[in-house]
């Protein structure tokens, strides 16, 4: 048992109570009875506070306050399980929170292959492959060729030097990160490097026909120099088939989020799989020539569109200038007279798309370099078992584990990561999904797996009202994980209002009788608690759907081309299971509908 005595934190009468160990227990009683303030204020913080001071990372006032009680005797350290706190972004997704991205990542890194479009393998160049792409691809340009002896590397240069002196090298290039200036340096003068910063050491030789003669000394490869461009055959891979430039395999290629110039994300789309385009068909009037008002937007009476500051008579004498005819419509032209007036319209719509009667022209597309995957064409052509990084996280949880179970894996952890989302239901989620477009009870049972995944037991675990906005569907669920969580050797205390937990508890406590001085006082303690049961009588009213709001063909996220009738001033519940849909239909489609209408009747 965890054992509280004489307990007064706020509201808290002075109570003492047993909460036995290994158990589910669930808090019961009417908000601000106190609930918060034992599990919390009390249970939690007292927890946190002892292992501060366990671990030797307590301050002054962690050994000065602590809650109101008198003792509290066999106390786990804690985990509070909130119901909200994962991160909601674009950039973080199913496989980075889990950290299934990281350890695929490093999967690939180890037993991947660099593809070439032909199907050839892709290894670190040979001086002759080197040779090779220089002459058949840039044989025109001048280059300046360089041994690489070292590469920004931390070192005392004891053995490098020793290199350069016994191939009989006399001057060689030097760049430290203290100035990152080069000097030429005679080898025999130079004694040893300063380990507290990192070296480039560079041997110059002219011509590439000579780079067999240096190869006792590139031990990073070798470095080419020209007027535009630059080739570090240390980890710029060419194919000398095609002539296309691959890169060294790395954690930071196959990352979508790395920021250094070794990362793999898309330039154009910023690694965020989508960019902004404009809706040409909602933007332009088919059936206007363009010596009209043929955009779509508001004159305010000066000449010019309404908040963007475009000039339908400017747009005309540019066109005119290319001796494009006027009497046509934009869709008459050919792709390059188009792009005239798009390079006059795109820049001040998207500099002005938030205001509402602008925005409405603009919408995020799958950024058609990348093909949404967020990668560059050199990180998706490492290839596992056939498939490149950006196929794997495009692969729902279930398809990944039936995926790997039989293959060799130095993450073996990436298999008990997949078995515990799908122990949480998630197997249905592909690992590319944004955790902005998460539902709260995916959001929750995801945390649960998080920490169905751990190895810990012997830990308490508070939970704050799991059942907040989930389906009863939903809350079957996650009482099964939280008999894992029990199961797996560790104490539950859910606070909780909902029939369904108290039920699948072990132990009730009941705090009461009513809220704020009328509570604070054990009302019940024990394994069965009886319930008065309540009828509720459901009143039919009439409804007028003519007075409805209508949407039809709604595409947004899971939501495919179905329609839906919202009637007005009526009291509306949109349910379902969590993950079917009712986040994206309010929040993506009917709010910003209604914000949009209002803005165009303004």
């Amino acid at each position: 048992m965890i054992r509280i005595n004489n307990t007064s934190e706020n509201n808290l009468k002075n109570i003492s109570i047993d909460i036995p160990l290994h158990k589910i227990t669930s808090v019961i009683g009417v908000s601000g009875s106190g609930k918060s303030t034992l599990i919390y204020n009390v249970l939690a913080n007292e927890a946190k506070r002892r292992e501060k001071i366990d671990s030797g990372n307590a301050n002054c006032y962690d050994y000065a306050i602590r809650p109101k009680f008198e003792s509290i005797e066999n106390l786990p350290y804690c985990i509070t399980l909130k119901q909200r706190g994962l991160q909601q972004s674009i950039s973080s997704t199913l496989a980075t929170i889990t950290q299934l991205h990281e350890l695929l990542r490093e999967e690939f890194v180890k037993y991947g292959q660099i593809m070439g479009d032909s199907g050839n393998i892709i290894d670190k160049p040979t001086s002759n492959d080197i040779k090779a792409f220089m002459k058949n691809y840039y044989s025109k340009e001048k280059f300046k060729y360089f041994s690489i002896v070292t590469y920004k590397e931390q070192t005392d240069g004891i053995k490098i030097l020793k290199l350069l002196k016994d191939n009989n090298i006399d001057e060689a290039i030097f760049i430290s990160s203290f100035d990152s200036k080069e000097k030429i340096k005679r080898v025999s003068t130079v004694k040893n490097l300063n380990n507290k910063f990192k070296h480039t050491i560079l041997v110059a030789f002219n011509d590439i026909d000579n780079i067999e003669n240096y190869e006792n000394i590139a031990v990073d490869s070798f470095l080419a120099k020209g007027k535009d461009i630059d080739f570090n055959f240390g980890f710029e891979y060419p194919d000398v088939n095609s002539g296309k430039i691959y890169q060294k395999k790395s954690t930071q290629l196959l990352s979508f989020n790395a920021t250094n110039k070794f990362s793999g994300k898309c330039e154009q789309c910023n690694g965020h799989g989508l960019v902004e385009d404009i809706d040409l068909d909602l933007l332009i009037f088919k059936d206007k020539n363009l010596d009209e008002h043929f955009l779509n937007l508001e004159d305010n009476g000066k000449g010019a569109y309404k908040y963007v500051n475009i000039r339908p008579n400017s747009i005309q004498k540019d066109l005119q200038k290319q001796k494009i005819n006027l009497n046509q419509t934009f869709y008459d032209l050919t792709n390059t007279e188009q792009e005239i007036i798009k390079n006059e319209v795109y820049p001040k719509i998207l500099k002005h798309q938030a205001k509402p009667s602008i925005g409405k022209f603009v919408k995020s597309i799958k950024c058609p370099i990348c093909d949404g995957s967020r990668l560059n064409y050199k990180a998706n052509a490492i290839k596992l078992h056939g498939v490149n990084i950006s196929e794997i996280l495009s692969f729902t949880v279930d398809k990944l584990y039936d995926f790997l179970q039989d293959k060799e894996l130095h993450h073996k952890k990436i298999l008990t990561i997949s078995d515990s989302l799908q122990k949480a239901t998630l197997g249905y989620l592909t690992l590319d999904r944004t955790t902005d477009t998460l539902s709260g009870g995916e959001l929750q049972r995801l945390k649960f797996a998080m920490e169905l995944n751990s190895d810990y037991k012997d830990l308490l675990y508070i939970l704050d009202e799991p059942s907040t906005g989930l389906h009863p569907y939903n809350n079957y669920q996650m009482i099964s994980l939280i008999k894992n969580l029990r199961d797996k050797g560790n104490t539950v205390i859910v606070s909780e209002h909902n029939r369904d937990y108290i039920k699948n508890s072990d132990y009730i406590v009941e705090l009461g009788y009513g809220s704020g001085e009328a509570g604070g006082e054990i009302v019940f303690s024990g394994e069965n608690k009886t319930f008065d049961d309540v009828e509720f009588t459901r009143v039919k009213l009439n409804i007028d759907l003519k007075n409805s709001i209508e949407l039809l063909g709604v595409n947004a996220n899971n939501i495919r081309n179905e329609s839906f009738v919202i009637p007005l001033n009526c009291l509306v519940a949109i349910s379902g299971i969590s993950g079917s849909g009712k986040s994206s239909l309010i929040h993506k489609v009917l709010v910003p509908t209604i914000k949009q209408y209002l803005a165009d009747k303004t």
